[in-house]
């Protein structure tokens, strides 16, 4: 999973007192940040590593230049390549995840530091039984009254532990449109029709979904997992508009590896959290071997991988976005400057409209024209 560089600064609550909190300067200045995880799907395996930039910035600052190794205990070490800046990737038919062995990570600086994490045994896999959704009504500040939407659900087949521990990475794909069709358009003073209506008007977008999911089984009665709570999408968005997809990624892993992920859910599903409680620091289990107590951020995960995928149509629900309005007023078209050639414009009846371009091209809501190969009609 991707994670904004705001990672290094999650915090956990260790008092009831609510006062500001903000890190000191030297504790979090130009820390090393790793990201990534070996599994027993088919590589290659990526790793990414940054350094923190200084607090009240929003830049990322990718670690370029480094020896980076994926080693298997009583095995070879795999090196990784540097295909973009700070992302190391192992070759594409190169080291394959396996259940039953342990891997460790390897990162040696431009500068000789060394860094890696102690080995980890990957766990047997527990599939996934089924993935379901109901429609909700969820509460909160901006909804008193309740948003509606899916929740979605996930039952897992049962463990062969009583204590199993797992976290999930979801990804969701939805079909969507631009507001409207562009039925003309302005360019050289004057208005041209347009009949290639669906040029710009239907996307698809694919992104992962932000909430962190983690659970235990070892507090049950059995080792499974039933009506387990997922996330929800609600209906102030476009992303149920036509049709929805999502695709659950179940990892099984240590106990060490889940409480490190379940710390930051509980961290970062507390809103405003620089200024909710005081904190205390949420490491990982990277470490300099010369140097234990220097501060190291990320965490390199081994996991056994199920995956599942769930396809859903529009809900029969009202759905509140803003959409955009035609305005047929077009004067202002003609002092327009060449430069901002060609306008879209709609049609209602007879007459043309303007309205931004996002009204018009669907990609400017972060889609693309070009369904994915999995999608269903």
């Amino acid at each position: 999973m991707k994670i904004k560089y705001i990672l290094p600064l999650l915090l956990l609550p260790l008092a009831m007192c609510e006062e500001p909190f903000m890190p000191g300067k030297k504790e979090y200045d130009r820390a090393l940040v790793v990201e990534g995880m070996i599994t027993n799907q088919p590589g290659p395996y990526t790793i990414r590593l940054s350094q923190t930039t200084p607090l009240g910035t929003d830049s990322i600052s990718p670690l370029t230049g480094c020896n980076v190794a994926l080693e298997e205990k009583a095995g070879p070490k795999h090196l990784l390549s540097e295909t973009q800046p700070g992302v190391y990737q192992s070759a594409k038919k190169g080291i394959r995840g396996k259940v039953g062995h342990s891997y460790r990570l390897l990162i040696e600086t431009p500068k000789g530091k060394t860094y890696q994490s102690d080995f980890i045994r990957m766990k047997p896999a527990v599939g996934i039984d089924s993935v379901y959704h109901r429609i909700e009504h969820h509460t909160s500040q901006n909804y008193p009254n309740g948003l509606p939407g899916y929740q979605f659900y996930l039952n897992t087949k049962k463990a062969v532990h009583d204590s199993t521990f797992f976290f999930w990475k979801l990804v969701e794909t939805y079909e969507y449109t631009a507001d409207f069709k562009i039925k003309g358009i302005f360019t050289n003073y004057q208005i041209q029709p347009f009949y290639n209506y669906d040029t710009l008007y239907r996307c698809w977008n694919t992104q992962r979904v932000k909430e962190i999911f983690t659970a235990r089984t070892s507090s049950l009665d059995q080792a499974q997992l039933n009506g387990h709570p997922l996330h929800f999408v609600g209906t102030d968005n476009k992303r149920l508009s036509i049709r929805y997809s999502l695709k659950v990624n179940q990892y099984t892993v240590n106990e060490a590896t889940y409480q490190y992920w379940d710390a930051i859910k509980e961290q970062i599903s507390q809103k405003e959290f620089l200024f909710s409680k005081q904190p205390y620091q949420i490491r990982g289990n990277i470490y300099s071997p010369d140097n234990p107590q220097e501060l190291v951020r990320g965490y390199f995960t081994v996991a056994s991988v199920k995956q599942d995928r769930i396809y859903v149509e529009r809900p029969s629900l009202e759905f509140i976005y803003p959409r955009c309005v035609l305005d047929f007023e077009l004067g202002g078209l003609y002092y327009l400057p060449s430069s901002a050639w060609p306008v879209f414009l709609g049609k209602l009846g007879n007459s043309y409209g303007r309205a931004n371009p996002e009204c018009f091209d669907c990609r400017m809501e972060g889609g693309s024209l070009e369904k994915p190969d999995f999608w269903k009609d």
